[in-house]
């Protein structure tokens, strides 16, 4: 019974001893030294074994005990081997762990979860590759290599340690398993993968995972991970399970796409109006839009993009990995932002020498060209392939684009708009609207193809 025994000291566990002793006092008042660790650590400290009650040389043992710890290593089994001895000291010391007889085994098993193969799989077709980085037994690494489907190229950490520092960043690349790691050979990984290019997650819930965790670009946990790893943690996943890490690199994707997508256009959009105000400041006999008007104009055209965060994302677009790419934004700008001047110029042309437009007819004209524009255009620069017909935008988007486009026109039509400078058009300048309109979207899409096929040259 567990209350027949005392603790009276302690060696902690640490990394070069793979070990972890205590100093038990019995009821009588004996003393016996217990260790546990791992299996050749604790097979180093002992003399003798223990046989149903008998007291035997290691050495007539070491092929038996060998066997039985291959035998569940290779089945998965975490095997964590057990020694003790009596000692007639109340305190122990390092010098303490030897000639100890060796007890057994403590088997434990930690089952890969059934969806974990095809999570993995999944994350792989995502352009995520895997890395196996754990202080477990070499045979129980492979057996998880194995039943998870990765290459079986593994590598121990006494393998590693044969290697100078330089050649790690070809073993990283080469290898997919690394087994029996103390924690600053993690932490070697991490940086080696970091220093090939690769952006690195690293998921840990011991103590032993803290340094890599620190090193690499994204710390990653799990709730039943000790305090201290989830306080070092980036992300905690509530759920110990790949299918989390899987989701978070989906919707990370996405998140990141819509975000290019408000990059892109809007800058684009921004540099568009500024050709069209530069160029009606000589061509306008008088101000273009009134201040109040470019307000109303900008937080509009603003509003469309509301909902863009939850658009829809073309699927392949979320098979791989993207990164921030500043001149690929300046040849968009440079490609889609005059084409929104060419239909301004048609509308300044438009007013001033066909409609023959006083300064309220031309801004309120200009004002829901200007809108319509710029708000319909964000449901067609989504996307790189052509809108609508092979990729649709989110319900919500759609929604928020006719609203603005629908409290636009109310403006133009409303008491509201004579307090803004704006006054109702008439059906011939909503016609001129409507075909400005779909011209403008036929030449996005004809320009957005001649964009694609440049970036791909």
């Amino acid at each position: 019974y567990l209350e027949d025994f005392t603790k009276a000291d302690e060696i902690p566990f640490d990394f070069q001893r793979k070990r972890l002793s205590i100093l038990v006092r019995t009821k009588e008042g004996n003393f016996i030294l217990i260790t546990k660790g791992a299996y050749k650590n604790i097979l180093e400290v002992c003399s003798y074994a223990s046989v149903e009650g008998r007291i035997l040389r290691i050495e007539e043992l070491k092929g038996k005990i060998e066997e039985i710890y291959q035998r569940y290593s290779e089945q998965g089994y975490k095997v964590i081997a057990l020694a003790y001895k009596d000692l007639r000291k109340d305190n122990i010391a390092y010098t303490d762990e030897r000639e100890m007889i060796f007890g057994g085994f403590i088997v434990l098993h930690d089952p890969i979860k059934q969806d974990s193969k095809k999570t993995i799989q999944e994350l792989m077709a995502l352009g995520v590759d895997l890395r196996i980085v754990t202080g477990d037994n070499i045979l129980v690494a492979k057996k998880f290599a194995k039943d998870l489907g990765l290459p079986e190229k593994i590598i121990s950490g006494e393998e590693l340690r044969k290697y100078p520092a330089e050649a790690l960043t070809a073993i990283v690349r080469d290898f997919y398993v690394f087994a029996e790691l103390d924690p600053m050979q993690k932490e070697d990984i991490v940086l080696a993968l970091r220093r090939l290019g690769h952006v690195v997650g690293y998921m840990g819930d011991g103590a032993n995972d803290l340094l890599a965790m620190r090193a690499s670009d994204v710390a990653l946990s799990v709730e039943n991970a000790m305090d201290v790893v989830k306080e070092s943690a980036d992300i905690v996943f509530s759920n110990p399970d790949l299918a989390g890490i899987r989701e978070a690199i989906v919707e990370g994707r996405r998140a990141f796409l819509n975000s290019m997508k408000y990059s892109r256009i809007q800058t684009s959009s921004n540099f568009g109006n500024m050709l069209s105000v530069l160029g009606a400041s000589f061509l306008v006999p008088f101000i273009p839009l009134l201040p109040y008007q470019v307000l109303t104009l900008n937080l509009l055209a603003d509003l469309s993009f509301l909902t863009l965060p939850s658009d829809n994302v073309d699927e392949e677009k979320l098979k791989k990995p993207t990164s921030w790419d500043l001149s690929k934004l300046k040849k968009f700008i440079v490609f889609f932002g005059p084409v929104s001047s060419i239909f301004d110029y048609a509308t300044f042309f438009y007013a001033m020498h066909i409609l023959r437009a006083g300064p309220d007819t031309f801004r309120s004209l200009w004002f829901l060209e200007s809108l319509v524009t710029q708000s319909l255009v964000l449901l067609f620069l989504r996307t790189d392939k052509t809108a609508f017909l092979q990729s649709r935008p989110s319900k919500a988007l759609v929604l928020t684009v006719l609203g603005v486009l629908s409290s636009g026109v109310f403006l133009l039509y409303s008491p509201f708009g004579r307090l803004l400078g704006l006054y109702p058009l008439g059906v011939e300048q909503l016609i001129f609207v409507f075909i400005v309109t779909l011209s403008y979207v036929f030449l996005v899409e004809m320009v957005k193809r001649l964009y694609a096929a440049r970036l791909s040259n």
